[in-house]
């Protein structure tokens, strides 16, 4: 997917496996990458949004470190 954030754009993929959820996306203004892995498949029953959100808000802390 091709998304815009806070970070700027982001190329990701959202993958499953039984067992796991992972998240990955390129920031290619910053030039780096997240990835997010959890060690289950069941996101609801954690009560946290989409992966790729969490991995939105990781990229922007981030850029703005990078940016000191």
């Amino acid at each position: 997917f091709l998304q815009t954030t806070g970070a700027g754009p982001m190329h990701g993929h959202d993958g499953f496996f039984p067992g796991y959820l992972t998240s990955m996306g390129y920031f290619p203004e910053h030039g780096f990458s997240a990835a997010l892995q959890l060690n289950t498949d069941d996101l609801r029953s954690l009560r946290l949004p989409a992966l790729y959100l969490l991995l939105q808000d990781f990229a922007v802390l981030a850029a703005e470190e990078l940016a000191r």
